[in-house]
């Protein structure tokens, strides 16, 4: 996976320079949220580096999208999951395993859950498509959904527009860290 990650890293690269990447850009942003498997910031991270004057442009075009996105997630898990539970469970293996652990953590700790999923590498789709499921109060998802998309989404592209080409191999080795740094931040926060 990672070396298609890295593959896919160097076409965008190649491809941010051009007319139509920031509406491909924001077509990612959209369908990450709900059934594409690669992570946004692999297409993010190239699009700063090739136009680093419109880095929160491109953030804030990414949150959006990713939100936009995230709705339909959610109105997939609220009306369509009868019908499309049979190929999420083709496409994700793993997703009754992840819908049972979100929903056990979302009854303990509610919302700061949904910024969680949010904000860390946790698959953002599994958490649109379940608290569609749930049935979770559809403004209070939207909410932290955009504050946790900006979040993520501000940080490495801040960090992409500070360190440049660099950023890469930082988010590579550091963005675990910095998203648990970050969680126990969010955490104290809410509890204190």
């Amino acid at each position: 996976m990672k070396k298609f990650a890295n593959l896919i890293y160097k076409k965008a690269i190649d491809f941010a320079g051009k007319k139509q990447s920031t509406k491909f850009l924001a077509f990612i942003s959209f369908i990450e949220s709900f059934i594409f498997p690669l992570p946004t910031d692999i297409f993010l991270i190239p699009m700063i580096i090739a136009n680093k004057k419109k880095y929160l442009f491109l953030i804030i075009l990414t949150t959006i999208f990713s939100v936009l996105g995230g709705i339909i997630g959610y109105f997939i898990g609220y009306y369509f999951w009868d019908i499309l539970q049979p190929y999420f469970i083709k496409l994700y293996p793993g997703f009754e395993i992840n819908f049972e652990n979100f929903k056990e953590k979302f009854l303990k700790i509610g919302w700061i859950l949904v910024m969680i999923g949010g904000f860390t590498p946790f698959p953002y789709k599994i958490i649109t498509v379940s608290c569609g499921i749930l049935n979770v109060n559809f403004l209070l998802f939207t909410f932290f959904s955009a504050i946790s998309r900006f979040l993520r989404f501000f940080l490495v592209g801040y960090i992409v527009y500070k360190f440049g080409e660099q950023t890469k191999k930082i988010v590579d080795k550091y963005f675990n860290i910095i998203t648990i740094i970050i969680i126990i931040l969010i955490s104290l926060y809410f509890i204190i």
